[in-house]
């Protein structure tokens, strides 16, 4: 919406607003009758970033500290289908790097427990973001990541229904009562 007012703008003074890349460019100098006006040349090609986009998704969104729009859905998927909610929305479940944006997205879960995007699916006990990234910064829980009463749990939550908020390793699909949680997605 700026970014067409701003032409609408830039046009109303006279700008000559091109798109680069056309065919017609070699042949446009200035407007008739305006060879004074200032030419701006526009990439048709670029919108805006994927991360300027409104933050307006989920059930309830912030910004993070990063810049960052961090979503929440309530609804209870299973580890693969929050994962696939979120890239369909051009995003990607939560990769909390710092104590700031993991006190962001605490405060955003509320009482809800929600798959974050970090899981040891491929190597047991290695997490890793859904991205790939390494784990550097963790909040677990005094006695998490432990794969609790032997199941195994490969995926991370924040354990909103906890006072405490912090990280726990969960089930990635649903067992028994367990393995179906809030998503919390970024972009």
């Amino acid at each position: 919406m700026r970014f067409a007012l701003a032409l609408a703008v830039l046009a109303g003074c006279g700008a000559n607003l091109i798109n680069s890349g056309g065919p017609d460019d070699a042949a446009i100098d200035a407007p008739p009758g305006r060879p004074d006006a200032p030419v701006i040349v526009v990439d048709a090609a670029v919108d805006a970033p994927p991360d300027a986009r409104a933050c307006l998704e989920g059930d309830a969104r912030t910004i993070g500290p990063d810049g960052s729009c961090l979503f929440l859905f309530t609804a209870r998927k299973s580890f693969t289908d929050a994962s696939a909610q979120c890239v369909g929305l051009g995003a990607h479940l939560a990769i909390l790097t710092t104590p700031a944006l993991d006190t962001a997205a605490e405060a955003l879960v509320g009482n809800n427990d929600t798959f974050i995007g970090l899981t040891d699916q491929i190597t047991e006990g290695q997490f890793v973001w859904v991205d790939g990234t390494p784990l550097a910064f963790s909040n677990w829980e005094s006695g998490e990541p432990n794969n609790g009463g032997g199941s195994n749990e490969d995926c991370a939550i924040i354990a909103g229904a906890r006072a405490q908020k912090m990280w726990d390793d969960r089930p990635c699909a649903p067992n028994g009562t367990a393995g179906t949680y809030a998503v919390l997605c970024q972009r």
